[in-house]
């Protein structure tokens, strides 16, 4: 037996239902052995599957009347074509309601799409109004930036060309009291000014002028100071020399120094008693401790040092 909970379509229920009455038919026509069964015939022919069962359940009425076999056939297929017409029917307008609401969805959808694109083209636009915002801010700033380092940069630059001639000054000042030290002390040759050299580096130490070391050790030992070192290496590497050859004179410069009067009326470097070792480093200890000094060449002639000097 077919369970009610299942819901099968009119059609196949009325199959379902009109077989059982036949198969009943069938029975009480072998059981009266006569090929002719009584139903009731309708009066007015109906496509509702209530009424076909109508039909079947008056068969056992008292208004009987004869009716063939095939008859009845012929009555069941009608049934059938007109179910199947108007399944037929119901799908058509089923499917013409889904084209329908499938258009329905497709115009919201495209809707929608529409919405969000406008959406998104308007956000996009914020955010690129943003960006050239934030775009011309950076770059506003980096002007104002590159601005204040170029004043900041024209501004050193200017305190470097005052430094700069400040210290020539300075340097000229301190050449020309140093000049007047020297020729009133009577430093007036290397020997002299090399004693004096001497003097200075024993008395920033503290010692007793009469304990002061000989000249030439304090020059070995001003050759390994950090500071004059520094200056050393750097005068050196402009002139094209070794240091160590420059370093090894210097503790006998005092000695050389000596040999001669070397007398002049001024500190005076001459090329013909010095070698190019030995003419460097006293040109660099005469700059490093602020000593005026002149130099001559071969020719006797006073001419501009000819080696460059690091600064201290």
């Amino acid at each position: 037996m077919i369970s009610s909970s299942r819901r099968l379509p009119p059609r196949i229920l009325a199959n379902f239902k009109i077989q059982k009455r036949l198969f009943s038919l069938n029975a009480y026509c072998m059981k009266e052995k006569n090929n002719v069964i009584t139903v009731k015939k309708p009066t007015n022919s109906s496509d509702d599957p209530a009424e076909t069962q109508g039909l079947v359940t008056s068969i056992h009425s008292e208004n009987l009347i004869m009716m063939p076999l095939p008859a009845i056939k012929q009555i069941y297929d009608e049934h059938i074509q007109r179910l199947e017409a108007k399944n037929d029917e119901r799908k058509a307008e089923t499917k013409k309601l889904y084209d329908e609401h499938i258009q329905r969805l497709e115009a919201k959808n495209d809707e929608h799409i529409q919405r969000l694109e406008a959406k998104n083209d308007e956000h996009i636009q914020r955010l690129e109004a943003k960006n050239d915002e934030r775009e011309a801010e950076t770059k506003k700033l980096y002007d104002e930036h590159i601005q204040r380092l170029r004043a900041n940069d024209k501004e050193h630059k200017e305190e470097i060309v005052k430094l700069t001639v400040k210290q020539k000054d300075d340097e000229a000042d301190f050449i020309a009291r140093s000049g007047e030290v020297f020729r009133l002390r009577r430093i007036c040759n290397i020997r002299s000014a090399l004693e004096y050299i001497r003097g200075w580096v024993s008395s920033k130490k503290g010692e007793d002028p009469l304990m002061y070391e000989p000249v030439d050790k304090v020059l070995e030992k001003l050759s390994n100071n950090q500071r004059f070192k520094e200056c050393l290496i750097n005068t050196c590497e402009m002139n094209n020399v070794n240091v160590e050859a420059v370093k090894k004179c210097m503790g006998g410069l005092y000695h050389t120094s000596s040999k001669g009067l070397h007398g002049y009326d001024k500190v005076v470097i001459h090329e013909k008693g010095w070698v190019v070792n030995e003419i460097i480093a006293l040109g660099l200890i005469f700059k490093y401790f602020g000593v005026p000094f002149e130099y001559m060449n071969g020719n006797d002639h006073f001419v501009k040092f000819p080696y460059k000097l690091a600064p201290r």
